[in-house]
């Protein structure tokens, strides 16, 4: 009879056993085993704002006008096709480029800075990465910017800009058409863009702006 009542308690240890090292087994490995992290919303959507860009003001005045010149002839189309055209064509992306990678301070080009500053401010009211660039004048355009804004991992790419009403050929035509021929290198990214400005936020927030500061700077 005692042999029995051992035979059953050490069938019974060893059965507690065996079911002890089986749930310590597979515990192990679901701990060990990694596990793949859902993708943020705030850190997968990225916020692209495009800002106009200005000429520094200590670019060489001689060449701003040159620049200018040509930027007027090749959007005109003037002299398209000839000789000239391609030698000035080449001429005025030298001047484009060096205008656009000028260095920039709070002295030289003011909308500059003020435009990196409304991107700091958005970011922070965002809790999402917010990256500034320029429409012309300026780097880095918006190209450079859909590809950073790629290279941070986006899956969605929002493109907003300080231009609020319709009616400019930035706003209305040539951010539009930069979006659709930079998101077809990106076909896993979502591109939004944020606009137009219903009329009714435009004058709320001027007129909040009012009521703040009744007094007009003379």
């Amino acid at each position: 009879m005692i042999n029995v009542i051992v035979l059953i308690l050490g069938i019974f240890v060893f059965l507690i056993c065996m079911v002890y090292g089986f749930f310590h087994y597979f515990y192990s490995i679901g701990k060990s085993a990694p596990v793949a992290a859902k993708p943020s919303a705030a850190r997968s959507r990225v916020t692209v704002l495009i800002s106009h860009g200005m000429p520094p003001k200590d670019f060489s005045e001689s060449d701003r006008k040159e620049f200018f010149r040509l930027h007027a002839q090749h959007h005109n189309g003037s002299h398209a096709g000839s000789p000239e055209a391609s030698a000035s064509f080449l001429r005025y992306r030298e001047l484009e480029s060096r205008m656009r990678s000028w260095p920039r301070n709070p002295k030289n080009d003011a909308f500059h800075h003020s435009s990196i500053e409304l991107g700091r401010e958005l970011e922070v009211l965002l809790k999402e990465p917010v990256i500034v660039c320029f429409n012309e004048f300026c780097d880095p355009d918006v190209p450079a910017a859909f590809a950073e804004a790629a290279a941070r991992g986006a899956v969605e790419i929002r493109v907003i800009t300080p231009m609020m009403i319709r009616g400019g050929s930035h706003s209305d035509r040539e951010i539009p058409d930069l979006i659709a021929s930079e998101k077809t290198k990106y076909p896993h990214i979502r591109f939004r863009y944020v606009w137009p400005f219903q009329p009714a936020q435009v004058a709320g927030f001027l007129s909040a702006r009012l009521v703040e500061e009744p007094q007009a700077v003379e």
